[in-house]
């Protein structure tokens, strides 16, 4: 029992004194793929031994979950076996994870974490990963800016087909505004010339009740004589009713028609053209006949 103990002693002295995992000490690569640092130093203290085993536990389940490419995982080992150890390893593997998910931002903050426990050899290569890290978050939210802009353009661009679309099935209903407005004089029109002709007969009638007639010559009184003048007057606005109903129905039939061909027509050339196909003669070696020939 006591020499394992004191095996134990010996390689925790050994861990402690012993520099930044490989990984660690050459955090510049470029390559997102940076491995995770090696185990952390867990040289057990007599109070904190259980959570330095845990530690070491949390580390060897998070270098599997990063090396199986749960790098979601491997964050919430890392981190928790930070909490529990202290090690700045874990904030180095952090890092790492977060760069392999494309969160440079935030592997940019693990890594500019673990830069107060790194030695002064390794802070050049730090700031220069870090330089990279940002530069790649600005790319990235170059990107986003720009795909959200190209969305944005497209959604537009829609909206506007949309309207153009709508605006075109309003030019082609044959049943249109101008429909509606021809055909509103048409029964207005008409509508005057029924009326006012039903009047100028009834006041020609009452008129013709007022006056007396001998073989010589007709009689009227006054008001008679209005009458007839009023008549006239009536008959005479039957007319222009007549003559302007008569002649928007004619203009609501010829833009009924109008707008009827000019449907059919569009219909016709938004269907697709059919491919052409006959039969073309050919001569061969062995001899000739017809051969039936399409263009797609």
């Amino acid at each position: 029992m006591f020499g394992r103990t004191l095996a134990v002693m010996i390689v925790s002295a050994g861990l402690i004194s012993a520099p930044l995992p490989a990984q660690a000490r050459q955090p510049a690569a470029a390559d997102p793929a940076t491995e995770p640092a090696g185990e952390p130093e867990v040289g057990p203290a007599p109070q904190q031994s259980g959570d330095l085993e845990r530690a070491k536990e949390l580390y060897v389940n998070g270098q599997q979950l990063y090396g199986e490419g749960s790098y979601e995982a491997a964050i919430l080992a890392f981190k928790e076996g930070y909490q529990l150890s202290k090690k700045p390893e874990f904030l180095y593997n952090i890092a790492n994870a977060y760069e392999r998910m494309g969160e440079f931002g935030q592997a940019r903050d693990y890594l500019d974490q673990f830069r107060a426990y790194a030695s002064n050899d390794q802070q050049e290569a730090l700031a220069r990963k870090i330089a990279s890290l940002d530069k790649r978050q600005r790319e990235k939210e170059a990107n986003a800016q720009q795909q959200q802009d190209q969305a944005a353009h497209e959604a537009a661009a829609r909206e506007r087909r949309r309207q153009e679309l709508a605006d075109q099935e309003k030019k082609d209903k044959v049943w249109g505004p101008e429909a509606w407005a021809l055909s509103t004089v048409t029964l207005i029109g008409l509508g005057l010339g029924i009326g006012f002709g039903v009047r100028a007969t009834n006041q020609r009638d009452r008129a013709l009740e007022s006056c007396t007639e001998d073989p010589a010559m007709r009689v009227c009184s006054t008001e008679a004589e209005a009458a007839i003048g009023a008549q006239k007057q009536s008959a005479i606005v039957a007319d222009v009713g007549f003559v302007v109903g008569a002649a928007a129905g004619v203009a609501l039939i010829t833009v009924l028609a109008i707008k009827a061909t000019r449907k059919k027509q569009r219909a016709q050339e938004a269907q697709p053209t059919p491919p052409a196909t006959a039969f073309t003669p050919y001569v061969g070696q062995t001899g000739g006949g017809l051969v039936w020939t399409t263009r797609f």
